[in-house]
C-alpha cells in the first residue's frame, strides 16, 4: 500500500498527475486479482470507500482537473505574452508536467469513471461537480477537443463486468450496460444544465452537444415513464409531463449545426406522433393541433421582428419543423392541411 499512498499524495499535491494515476488505477484494479477468496481480504470497492472517506478522493481528482486546467490557461498566457502562437498540436504539447495534453485529461476523467463503477456507485461524481466539469469543458474550454473528449466522456456506452461471491467462490461473469452517474445526477445534468440556456448556447450546439441532450433526454423521460423506447424507436406514454420540450424545439428552430436541428427536429415530430394506444384520439389530435399552432405562432413572432439573416432562417427552420410534421402525418386524416401552404404568409419571404 506504500505505492499507492504515494500516488495519492502526488495527487493531492497536483503533482506528477499521469504516472500517479496510472499506478494508482493497477494498484486497485490487483486488489480484486490478487485476493484471496477465503480470507476475504481487502478489495477494490473497500479500498476505493475508504479512501473516499477519508480523503474526499472524488474531490482531489477535481481539484487535479481545475488545477491543470488553470496551468493550461497559464500556459497559454504566457504564449501570448511571448508574442508566440498556440501550439498547432494542442493534444500533443506539454503545458504542465511531463506528459502531453490529451492524454492528460483522459486519465483525469478515467479515474473518476474507475472511482465510481468499481465502487458500486458507493462512491459518485455528485451534481455539485459537474457543474463544474461543464464549466471548464464546455462552456470555457482551452480548445475545441477538450470539450469534445468531455462530450466523449458524457455520451460514452459502458459495460461493467459483473461477477457474484456466493460460498466462497465468484460465479461466471458477465458484462452488464450501465450509467456512470446516478439518477439525481442524470436529472440534475439534463434539467439544470442541458436543459439551461446559461450553460448551453442552443444556436451554437455542437453535434456532440446535440448527442448529450438527445441521449440524456430520452433518458430521463423514460426513467421517469414518460416514454417507452425499443432501440431507437419511442413511444409517448405521459406527453404532458415530458421534460425537456421547450429545449428540444429550441434546438430544432434555432441551431445552426444542420444535423443537430435535423435530429432534434426528427425527434420533435417523433414526440407528437407516436403516442401510447392509450390515447383517445380527441386527445391525439389536441397534441397534434396544439403543435401546428406553435409552430404558427413562431412563425408570425419572428415576423415581427427586424429582418435579418437569423430571422430568415429561423423562419424557414419552423416551416421545415412543420412541413416535417406533416409530411409523416400524411396517409392519416389531415388535421389542418391548409397551414402548410399558409405558413408561408408569416415568413419575410
Amino acid at each position: 500500500m506504500f505505492y499507492l499512498l504515494a500516488c495519492l499524495s502526488n495527487l493531492r499535491a497536483g503533482t506528477s498527475l499521469y504516472p500517479s494515476i496510472v499506478v494508482a488505477l493497477c494498484i486497485l484494479e490487483g486488489l480484486d486479482a490478487s485476493r484471496d477468496d477465503d480470507s476475504g481480504g481487502l478489495s477494490t470497492k473497500k479500498a476505493i470507500c475508504v479512501l473516499e472517506q477519508q480523503l474526499g478522493l472524488v474531490s482531489v481528482i477535481l481539484g487535479d482537473i481545475t488545477n491543470y486546467d488553470s496551468q493550461v490557461k497559464e500556459a497559454l498566457k504566457q504564449l501570448v505574452r511571448k508574442g508566440k502562437s498556440p501550439p498547432e498540436k494542442v493534444e500533443s504539447y506539454v503545458f504542465a508536467g511531463r506528459t502531453e495534453h490529451q492524454p492528460t485529461l483522459e486519465k483525469l476523467l478515467e479515474v473518476l469513471e474507475f472511482l465510481v463503477l468499481n465502487s458500486n456507485w458507493a462512491v459518485s461524481i455528485k451534481a455539485e461537480n459537474l457543474d463544474t466539469l461543464w464549466k471548464i469543458f464546455v462552456l470555457y474550454p482551452n480548445f475545441t477537443s477538450d470539450q469534445t473528449l468531455f462530450l466523449q466522456f458524457l455520451n460514452k456506452k459502458r459495460q461493467r463486468q459483473v461477477r457474484n461471491y456466493e460460498a466462497g467462490a465468484y460465479s461466471k461473469s458477465h458484462y452488464q450496460e450501465v450509467s456512470l452517474f446516478t439518477p439525481p445526477e442524470q436529472k440534475h445534468l439534463f434539467t439544470q444544465i442541458l436543459c439551461n440556456p446559461t450553460f448551453v448556447d442552443y444556436s451554437k450546439l455542437t453535434t456532440g452537444l446535440s448527442k448529450c441532450f438527445h441521449t440524456y433526454f430520452k433518458l430521463i423521460n423514460r426513467e421517469h415513464g414518460f416514454i417507452q423506447q425499443q432501440r431507437k424507436k419511442i413511444e409517448v406514454t405521459k406527453f404532458e409531463d415530458m421534460i425537456g420540450m421547450d429545449s428540444l424545439w429550441q434546438i430544432s428552430i434555432d441551431s445552426e449545426n444542420e444535423r443537430a436541428r435535423d435530429e432534434s427536429r426528427e425527434l420533435l415530430v417523433d414526440i407528437h406522433l407516436r403516442l401510447d394506444q392509450s390515447y383517445e384520439q380527441a386527445a391525439r389530435r389536441g397534441i397534434m393541433e396544439a403543435f401546428v399552432d406553435r409552430s404558427m405562432q413562431m412563425l408570425l413572432d419572428t415576423s415581427k421582428e427586424p429582418r435579418s439573416e437569423v430571422t430568415e432562417r429561423k423562419s424557414l427552420n419552423v416551416i421545415n419543423v412543420l412541413a416535417e410534421f406533416l409530411d409523416r402525418y400524411e396517409g392519416r386524416k389531415p388535421i389542418k392541411p391548409d397551414y402548410k401552404p399558409a405558413g408561408m404568409h408569416y415568413t419575410h419571404f
